[in-house]
Parts: C-alpha cells; sequence; structure tokens
C-alpha cells in the first residue's frame, strides 16, 4: 500500500528473476516487479513485456516480449521477423544487439487464442523457437512487466 497526495493506492506485484535479458539493463541478472494487470479492457499489445505460465511447463513464470498475436503468422528469416507475409520486417529498435547466431528460419501460425513470445536476448534467449508448445495461451499471462529494481543502478521503468 502506497500514499500519495492524500489517495491510497493499493498495487498488486508478482517478483520475479528475469530468465533473459528484456532491455539492455535485464540481460541475465535483473530482477523486477510485474503490475498485476489481468488485460481486462485490452488485450496484450505486440511489444509488450509480460510474466506467463512457461507452456511446457506451467508451474514456471516467465518474461518475454510479445511478437506474434492471435490468428497472426510470424516468419523469422535471416534474423529478421516478418508478421502475415509483410515483405518488410517488424521493426525492433528495442534490440541492443543483432542476431549473430544462426537460429534458421521458423513459420508460426499462432492460434486465436495464443500469443507468440521471444525475448529480447535473441542469440541468448529460451524462447518459442524451442520450446515443445510455442504459443502461449491469454488465460496463462498473469502480468505486463512494469519495473526493475534490481540491481539499484537499473532501477527503471520497463517500456
Amino acid at each position: 500500500m502506497f500514499f500519495f497526495s492524500s489517495r491510497i493506492l493499493l498495487f498488486f506485484f508478482f517478483f520475479f528473476q528475469a530468465e533473459d535479458g528484456i532491455r539492455d539493463f535485464c540481460l541475465s541478472r535483473g530482477l523486477g516487479d510485474v503490475y498485476k494487470r489481468q488485460y481486462r479492457s485490452k488485450s496484450p499489445e505486440r511489444g509488450d513485456i509480460v510474466i506467463f505460465r512457461y507452456p511446457d511447463n506451467e508451474e514456471e513464470l516467465y518474461v518475454k516480449r510479445v511478437i506474434g498475436l492471435p490468428g497472426e503468422t510470424v516468419d523469422i528469416r535471416d534474423g529478421y521477423i516478418y508478421i502475415d507475409g509483410a515483405d518488410t520486417p517488424l521493426d525492433e529498435d528495442y534490440l541492443k544487439e543483432d542476431w549473430t547466431v544462426a537460429t534458421g528460419n521458423y513459420h508460426f501460425e499462432v492460434p486465436e487464442d495464443s500469443y507468440l513470445m521471444l525475448g529480447d536476448n535473441r542469440n541468448d534467449s529460451w524462447d518459442a523457437r524451442y520450446w515443445t508448445n510455442p504459443y502461449v495461451r491469454e488465460d496463462k499471462i498473469l502480468g505486463k512487466a512494469a519495473v526493475i529494481y534490481w540491481p539499484v543502478h537499473d532501477i527503471g521503468k520497463l517500456e
């Protein structure tokens, strides 16, 4: 519970150890808070960083970026992502490095009730490219990442 300007604000947080690099300040080491947000008024959007139940073992929580939306096709070729057969690759200005590890070509057909998630550290991320069940159902998304609080020099809002 926080007190601010004579108003009481109640926030619910999940605490997590970042599984891989979400933004450069979270690379393989950051701790953070996730504002518990069930997306009741809107659905997750491409680019959101979310915490969810890992589809191959729902006891594990993962943090990744939403790349593919329900009903979309996602192709990965030569380190670039193409949505629904577009000629121009997805603009991913949040990536801090180029893909240097050849991961092959991938084709995903995202089910209507699911999302495709990838980590920002594409050269070293255990993400949908390698999972047995590559899609995350919307009801398994627990919240949207909001803040990094550790290490202290990396404190900041995720966007």
